[in-house]
């Protein structure tokens, strides 16, 4: 939420769960709720407003991001990034090029040329010696140095040695690495989970992926055993399910590689709370996780549902929808996002 800034002709505004607007629109760029404040934008300057619409902070920030922990990620008028706390006073002075967010009560940042890490209090707790530097998780964090990507833990030590190409953390401490432009993965203690000699993988789950070879997919489990036909396309849909694409059409697997649904669909998207989105016809609808159609496809575009709630593309604009196919909120809608701490972010056709 930084950069080259314009007044926006359709504004946005905050409305509940009922379709009530509660603060009515009149910001350029506005964020979801975080404890209970959101960044909100008039012109080029952002700042923070409460549940009812009123300036809790002032806007005065070139970029904002939303509160975690009391803090908040700010950029001043000078492209430098600092922390505040909820009522607007530096916590960590803003000198710093690049700033990430607190993930493990360590935030990395960039001072001229090189990354390290600060703790919650703004100390340098890891010296900024790294070409790159990702967040702490599970108490493990990607560096890079000499073109070459590794492992540190929370004491700066070298956990896994810099000789990567590229590496990604998927949870579970497993790694998907690139070395001499194949991948395989490994855990956090740099033992190979998947030898390194794929095209490419993706879609990693349950200890098994999807391996691509010569522009054709297969599912494969951690013991290299080919567990489907190989297929034009495979992506994980979660929730113990792969897609399947055959020619033009989309099919469901299990994690064992069974057919369970044959190719039927035009695009399919992931599960989310039991349901999927699918296209037929180019109109949207949901099938539940027994693949039975809940909600018929009528819509050009829909999103998942969040808190029960879907915002869903049509005739008459942005709408939102519960999950039996009633409305809640119809029409004359620009554009709506998802409802957080109660509130959701809308624009009008008709401001």
């Amino acid at each position: 939420m930084d950069g080259e800034f314009k007044e926006e002709r359709y504004k946005w505004g905050y409305i509940n769960q009922s379709g009530k607007p509660i603060i009515e629109e009149q910001f350029d760029e506005a964020a979801n709720f975080s404890s209970k404040l959101a960044a909100v934008r008039l012109k080029s300057e952002w700042g923070y407003i409460d549940q009812k619409g009123n300036f809790v902070i002032k806007p005065q920030f070139s970029g904002a991001h939303s509160f975690q922990d009391g803090l908040a990620r700010v950029i001043d008028k000078n492209g430098k990034s600092g922390f505040i706390d909820t009522y607007g006073t530096w916590q960590i002075e803003a000198k710093y090029d690049e700033l990430g967010d607190f993930s493990e009560s360590f935030a990395p940042f960039r001072d001229s040329i090189y990354f390290g890490y600060l703790d919650s209090i703004g100390q340098v707790i890891i010296k900024a010696t790294y070409d790159r530097a990702s967040a702490f998780r599970d108490g493990y964090a990607i560096v890079k140095r000499d073109k070459k990507y590794g492992l540190i833990n929370k004491k700066n030590e070298q956990v896994i040695p810099f000789k990567y190409e590229r590496m990604t953390y998927l949870g579970n401490n497993v790694f998907k690495i690139k070395k001499n432009k194949k991948y395989g993965l490994i855990d956090n203690q740099n033992k190979i989970l998947v030898p390194i000699k794929h095209e490419q993988i993706s879609s990693v789950s349950q200890n098994v992926f999807v391996s691509k070879s010569n522009d054709k997919q297969v599912l494969v489990d951690f013991t290299g055993t080919e567990l489907s036909e190989v297929y034009d396309e495979i992506w994980d849909l979660s929730e113990g399910f792969y897609a399947y694409k055959l020619g033009n059409r989309i099919g469901i697997l299990d994690t064992s590689g069974n057919v369970l649904v044959k190719p039927k669909f035009e695009l399919l998207n992931p599960f989310e709370n039991g349901m999927a989105a699918f296209q037929l016809n180019e109109k949207w609808g949901y099938i539940n996780k027994s693949f039975e159609q809940i909600i018929e496809p009528k819509f050009y575009l829909v999103w998942p549902f969040n808190n029960g709630i879907a915002r869903v593309a049509s005739n008459e604009g942005i709408c939102l929808m519960s999950k039996d196919g009633e409305y809640i909120l119809k029409g004359g809608y620009y554009d709506i996002r998802d409802f957080k701490e109660g509130l959701a972010r809308f624009k009008r056709w008709d401001n």
